[in-house]
């Protein structure tokens, strides 16, 4: 018999339990909620929120007007309803908790809070403490979505879930459940970036929900043997979820002593894992990743974190030098095939080892400028010059310090040789990405260097605070921080609004131009390589020429993710999909979104699309007849929809252009950062077929 829910002298807009007109049609339970329980902010005072339990279990949160609140006569609708509806301003929030929970200042025996536990005392109790047990580590899962895909299922296939989320929480989780950062009551979740999570495939199902060998079948999904799915670490919830598939990876690629045994233990290992001067994203860069660590990586973290207290910066501080060194090697020639900065970063690391190539960067950052800076060569259709950039706000002056704008290649240049850094590195992402350098000193008399990335695709504009160092690289101090903060502020205010949005247009402009397709001019070193890191250049690229992918007959390489993905049919077939496999590039000039578009089909499955920021060069070689080749370079279903394939589209080797790279030219969906190597194709790329169907 079902319990009836009464809450003792609750108002009507409080009530848990529906008339009983509505519980005939499938409405178990719902919670009515003013804006003034759960925010105190004015713009939300403009909306009220609906709980709503079906009668088969699933859980609906909505957001509606505030005139809604209290009409009951829309229950039946809202619980079967299956789409927001704009025209009357209401949304499903699938990532809001499973009860809600009143502001602080709304005490324990407020009928709003005794109307939240009577709600919850009519929610499933193994599931809340299946979801609440996947949080300890400090992810979000208790949220509507999740509770209604395990509620409505039958006992028998909701036990065997259950079970499979204690068992094997990281590995489970990220396929059964959504796992987004956090709870959101407010707004709904964007179409185009929903939260990652619920990617199982149909073996990963039946043998949870048959009892079938499920070691071996995660074991299969993750691309990982048994040892790794039967580690203690998969036995704990995880802080950080859904895993990278390069995380497994590289626990597979270790020695079975010198893996991490706790969560605990991976935490430590995880934030300088994610700050290595590397981009891998392959199975075989996991390989790479392992060797550079060496047979007991946990000795090896502390050990670097002896030499260098900072460790995180240091390796931050790699990526230049190794784009340094990278210049180097193009200055110098006689390389076939030469990797880019990320790339090399890993054959140095597998050839030489992490440490040394952490000593190398400090030897190089410790050596002075000795070249005369030149600014970088401009793209033949740039007319301005680079010699100087406009300022966002000039000279600044607070309580606790003063800021001078860095507004030409020479001042950069001289605020490098006068802290030590390689700021000067930077001149090019402020001429063509507006990145604005500033010389800070605060009242205490300390001195620094902080840089500010301008996000040209927001609305409007706006800087944001990228980096602060000190003399040679070391940490600001709590002051100059606070003074970055400060300036980021002011850099925002309505007074730079006109020169951000000059910036942000000419930004966007370069990026339309595709300059992608014209080789990159590379910036002399303005610091040279001491004699040890030559020889381990040397040896670095070395390594890669024996072990990197040639690709007989290929010239320059475009890697790119897949766009679209989200919306095609290839969504549903990421379990099959396997890195090396051929791909399909197809011609739509009859596009009514983008005349250049180009279709990616996997067989008779359509991926997605090249992105049209890069698609220029890939169509106009499809419309001249050039048999390019492309192949799946990456497949990570716990990525965001917009990373979780990348392909890599090639040229032949004739047809390369004059002048062009033969690297792998790269474009992440994500700023700030570096590119990964092209994986080792176990499928042979085919010839793509211009304009056919």
């Amino acid at each position: 018999m079902e319990r009836v829910l009464k809450l003792p002298s609750a108002s009507s807009d409080h009530a848990v339990t529906p008339p009983p007109a509505v519980q005939q049609q499938g409405v178990r339970a719902r919670l009515w909620v003013p804006a003034d329980m759960l925010f105190v902010r004015e713009s939300a005072q403009a909306y009220a929120w609906l709980w709503l339990l079906r009668a088969d279990g699933a859980l609906r949160v909505w957001r509606l007007p505030r005139a809604s609140l209290g009409e009951d006569e829309r229950l039946v609708e809202l619980a079967w309803r299956a789409d927001d509806d704009p025209v009357n301003d209401t949304w499903r929030l699938p990532l809001a908790p499973v009860v809600p929970v009143p502001r602080w200042s709304v005490s324990w025996g407020h009928p709003m809070a005794r109307a939240a536990q009577a709600f919850a005392a009519a929610l499933d109790g193994a599931v809340l403490d299946t979801l609440g047990g996947l949080e300890q580590g400090g992810a979000y899962f208790g949220c509507a979505e999740n509770y209604s895909r395990l509620a409505v299922l039958s006992p028998t296939v909701r036990a065997h879930r259950l079970q499979a989320l204690a068992l094997f929480p990281p590995l489970v989780a990220p396929l059964l459940l959504l796992c987004p950062e956090r709870a959101e009551v407010l707004d709904p979740p964007s179409a185009d970036d929903p939260p990652p999570g619920w990617h199982a495939s149909p073996e990963v199902l039946d043998a949870i929900d048959r009892g079938r060998d499920l070691v071996g079948a995660l074991a299969r999904y993750w691309g990982v043997t048994r040892g790794v799915v039967r580690l203690p670490l998969m036995r704990q919830p995880w802080r950080t979820l859904p895993i990278p598939r390069k995380w497994l990876w590289l626990l597979d690629a270790l020695p079975a002593h010198a893996r991490p045994r706790t969560e605990a233990d991976w935490q430590a290992w995880e934030s300088h894992l994610r700050a290595v001067p590397v981009r891998w994203r392959s199975r075989s860069d996991a390989d790479w990743v392992a060797r550079g660590l060496g047979p007991d990586p946990a000795a090896l973290w502390g050990a670097l974190q002896q030499r260098w207290p900072h460790l995180g910066l240091a390796l931050r501080d790699a990526w230049d030098f190794l784009r340094a060194a990278h210049a180097h090697a193009v200055q110098r020639g006689g390389v076939s095939v030469l990797p880019d900065a990320g790339e090399l970063g890993l054959a140095w690391m597998a050839r030489w080892g992490l440490r040394r190539l952490l000593a190398a960067s400090q030897r190089w950052h410790e050596t002075p400028v000795v070249d005369r800076f030149q600014p970088l060569p401009r793209p033949a259709d740039e007319t301005a010059s680079l010699a100087a950039v406009e300022p966002v706000i000039g000279h600044w002056r607070s309580a606790l310090g003063e800021a001078e704008e860095l507004t030409t290649a020479d001042a950069l240049r001289a605020e490098g040789e006068a802290m030590r850094h390689c700021a000067a590195d930077y001149w090019s992402d402020c001429a063509w990405e507006g990145m604005r350098f500033f010389r800070l000193q605060a009242t205490n008399g300390e001195r620094a260097t902080a840089s500010f990335e301008l996000d040209a695709d927001a609305e409007p504009p706006l800087y944001e605070w990228h980096d602060c160092r000190g003399p040679r690289n070391a940490p600001a101090c709590d002051t100059i921080q606070a003074l970055a903060q400060q300036l980021e502020e002011a850099l925002n205010a309505e007074a730079t609004m006109a020169v951000r949005r000059r910036l942000a247009q000419a930004v966007r402009a370069q990026r339309s131009q595709s300059r992608a397709l014209v080789p990159q001019p590379t910036p002399d070193p303005i610091r040279p390589l001491d004699r040890q890191s030559e020889q381990e250049l040397q040896g670095a690229l070395a390594f890669w020429s024996a072990h990197a992918p040639a690709g007989p007959g290929l010239g320059r390489r475009l890697r790119t993710a897949v766009a679209g993905l989200l919306y095609r049919p290839g969504r549903y077939c990421l379990a099959r999909l396997g890195v090396g496999d051929a791909v399909r590039l197809v011609r739509e000039p009859d596009n009514p979104h983008d005349p250049l578009a180009v279709r990616i089909d996997w067989g008779d499955v359509t991926l997605g699309y090249i992105p049209r920021r890069v698609n220029r060069d890939v169509a106009e070689a499809l419309d001249a007849g050039v048999p390019l080749r492309a192949w799946v370079d990456d497949v990570d279903p716990a990525m965001p929809a917009h990373e979780q394939v990348a392909i890599v589209v090639a040229w032949p080797e004739s047809t390369a252009g004059e002048g062009a790279s033969s690297r792998v030219t790269v474009h992440a969906p994500t700023q700030g950062t570096a590119p990964s190597r092209v994986a080792p194709s176990p499928v042979a790329p085919s010839p793509v077929v211009p304009n056919s169907p």
